[in-house]
């Protein structure tokens, strides 16, 4: 997952006429991984955080948009600190 992550910096790092379009492909490549991972922590969905999933169901349905570790952070009321944290602790990413 670590190479998803870094091709995805990398690709927000260049210019070009097909970045949105690469962006969004591996933003989303790193999306189903992390979903993937999660069901391999737990087999039942409702053992993953509720902030974690709901913030995942949000980048899945609208994987046009851009998000941010503030952005989930003032949606759910938290720190950014404490929802890295708690993404960390339920996807391992």
């Amino acid at each position: 997952m670590h190479e998803q992550i870094q091709a995805l910096y990398e690709a927000f790092c260049e210019a070009g006429p097909y970045r949105e379009r690469h962006l969004h492909h591996l933003f989303n490549s790193l999306l189903i991984d992390i979903l993937k991972k999660g069901e391999s922590i737990s087999a039942v969905s409702g053992d993953i955080h509720p902030y974690v999933r709901e913030s995942i169901s949000c980048m899945l349905a609208n994987s046009a948009s851009e998000f941010s570790l503030d952005f989930f952070a003032r949606r759910f009321g938290v720190t950014p600190t404490y929802f890295s944290h708690l993404f960390h602790e339920h996807t391992g990413v």
